[in-house]
C-alpha cells in the first residue's frame, strides 16, 4: 500500500494561493514551474503567468520581477510596441497599425527567478485578426530579442 501512496501523491500536483499569482498549480519537479494568473493592471487585465520555481519557493525574487515589469511598463511598452509593430508591419503589410495596443492584447508573461536585468522571459500576445496566433518576444532584460509567431 505504502507504494502506491507515494505513486498517488507524485502524481497529485501541488497548489498553492498566492497573494500577486492567485490559484497556482506546480507543474512538477521536472518542469519545476507554477502556472497562475494575474492581474495586469496596465492595461487592466487579467494574464496568465508562468513562474519559474520550486514546490516550497517563497516566491520573493519571482514578486519582485513581476513589481518591476508593472513598474517598467511605461518603458517597456514603447520599446516592445515599436518591435511588435516593425515585426507586424514585416509580416501584414496590407493592414497598417498606427498603435500596437490597438492591435496586439497581452496574454501571457513568463516570469523567471531572477532579476529582471539579467532575466530571460517572454511576453505573449493575441490579434483581433487571429485570437489563435500567439505573437511571442523573448526578452533579454527590459529588451526584445526575437519574435516567435505560432498558429
Amino acid at each position: 500500500m505504502r507504494v502506491v501512496g507515494a505513486i498517488l501523491s507524485r502524481l497529485k500536483q501541488a497548489r498553492r494561493d498566492d497573494p500577486i499569482f492567485g490559484s497556482m498549480l506546480y507543474m512538477g519537479d521536472g518542469l519545476r514551474y507554477w502556472e497562475g494568473k494575474a492581474a495586469f493592471t496596465p492595461t487592466a487585465s487579467t494574464i496568465e503567468v508562468f513562474v519559474d520555481g520550486s514546490a516550497d519557493d517563497s516566491m520573493e525574487q519571482q514578486h519582485n520581477f513581476f513589481r518591476r515589469i508593472l513598474q517598467e511598463w511605461p518603458t517597456l511598452s514603447e520599446t516592445v510596441g515599436r518591435f511588435l509593430r516593425e515585426q507586424w508591419h514585416e509580416r501584414e503589410s496590407g493592414i497598417r497599425v498606427e498603435s500596437p495596443w490597438a492591435w496586439f492584447r497581452i496574454l501571457s508573461l513568463s516570469i523567471p527567478n531572477a532579476d529582471i536585468d539579467d532575466a530571460t522571459w517572454e511576453l505573449s500576445f493575441v490579434t483581433p485578426s487571429d485570437p489563435n496566433q500567439l505573437w511571442t518576444v523573448d526578452m533579454k532584460g527590459l529588451l526584445p530579442e526575437r519574435l516567435i509567431v505560432d498558429g
